[in-house]
This record gives C-alpha cells, structure tokens and sequence, in this order.
C-alpha cells in the first residue's frame, strides 16, 4: 500500500463523516453532551450542598460566628462534605482575582470552539470528548464567579466565589491533611487535562507509526 493511500484511509477513518461531507451528529453530541452533563451536575450538587450544608454566619468574617464550616464525613477523617468558598482558580490557586479567571473561562471555551469547528479538532473523537469535559468544567466554576451561584444572603465578601463542597483528607500526608475542597467543576478540569496529556501522548506517536508503517512498505 502507498503512503498516499495510507493517508487518505487514515483521514477517512478520522473524519468519520457521511456521504454528505457532514459530520454526523452523534459527533456534535460527543462535545456538547459532556459539556452538559458535568455543568448540571456541577450546578446540582453545589445547589443542594449549599441548601443544606452551608451556614452563612460561619462564612461571613464580620460575625462573631465566623468559622470553617462543619464537615460531615462520609468515610470517617477521609471522605465527606465540607462546603466552603474559594476567591482563587483549582484548588484555591490564584485566590481574589475572580473576575480575571471569568474571562480566562470565556476565552478559553472560545478557543476550544474555534479548535474544533474551524480548524477541524472534531474529527478527533478523543479530543472533541476531552474538550466537552473541560467546558463542562469551566462553566461551572464561570457560573459563580460572576456571582449567579450567590443567594440574598450571602456575605458580601464571598458573593463572587467558587462554590467548594468536596472534603478529602489523608492524615500524615503532606498536602493532603487536608486536600483544598474542590467541586464536580474541579474534578471535570482535572479529568479533561490529563484526557488532554494523553491526547498530546497519541499525536506524537501517530506520525512515528505512519512513517514505520511507510518504510515496512516500499521495503
């Protein structure tokens, strides 16, 4: 076979399209559906998490009730709830500049889009998923750092902050005594860029094993 027809049958393997030139429609969903899924989960937990786990008084620091808010473990010392509010990016990184990270989310899906429709990143199966998952993410994070996660009676000072409900603790391990409480946001951006480490990972063995399977054949 000659690497001419390689190409071409690899491509038509990548682009998966119809008789049309389209894209079929499952592959649209392959992005948007994760998206949507991990934003209403995100949105879900921490509505009802905050609902019924979270005392205002206890995060307002002008009250005399001002404290960390009471976790509730659901394996003992490892596992559990603890709701809390972050002004920073992942993990409580990068903590008052909201506003800054908002737009950074809106650039970034922006750039995602514009990867995958104009410069063809859908026909990846495994990207078009990974993007999804992070766009899920980043919405959800976005969703609270304008402020929309925020209720009447929130204290002023945390009205813009990412809403945190996830407690995981490791006692006698550094870094993990406690992990920073983080979110189902949290966990989706996570995901999506070790998916992304793979991705890179199978982009630069596929012209390595193009080019094997090339030589195997003029020989």
């Amino acid at each position: 076979m000659s690497s001419k027809a390689l190409n071409t049958n690899a491509e038509a393997s990548l682009t998966d399209r119809t008789e049309g030139g389209r894209l079929p429609w499952h592959r649209h969903a392959l992005f948007f559906l994760p998206c949507l899924i991990g934003l209403t989960l995100d949105l879900v937990t921490k509505w009802y998490m905050f609902r019924y786990h979270f005392d205002p008084l206890r995060a307002d620091p002008n009250s005399e009730d001002y404290a960390a808010q009471i976790p509730e473990w659901w394996i003992s010392g490892i596992f559990g709830i603890q709701t809390a509010t972050n002004p920073g990016a992942l993990f409580g990184l990068g903590q008052g500049y909201q506003w800054v990270f908002a737009l950074v989310s809106i650039l970034l899906i922006l750039g995602f889009l514009i990867w995958l429709y104009c410069y063809g990143g859908i026909r990846d199966r495994w990207l078009t998923l990974t993007l999804g998952i992070i766009c899920g993410g980043a919405l959800g994070n976005f969703y609270d750092r304008v402020g929309w996660g925020s209720q009447p009676n929130y204290p002023v000072e945390i009205q813009y902050n990412v809403r945190d409900w996830i407690l995981f603790n490791l006692d006698g391990v550094q870094g993990f005594n406690p992990w920073p409480n983080f979110n189902i946001a949290d966990v989706c951006c996570v995901c999506g860029a070790i998916m992304m480490v793979i991705y890179a990972y199978r982009a630069e063995q596929k012209p390595v094993s193009n080019h094997s399977e090339t030589d195997a054949d003029q020989s």
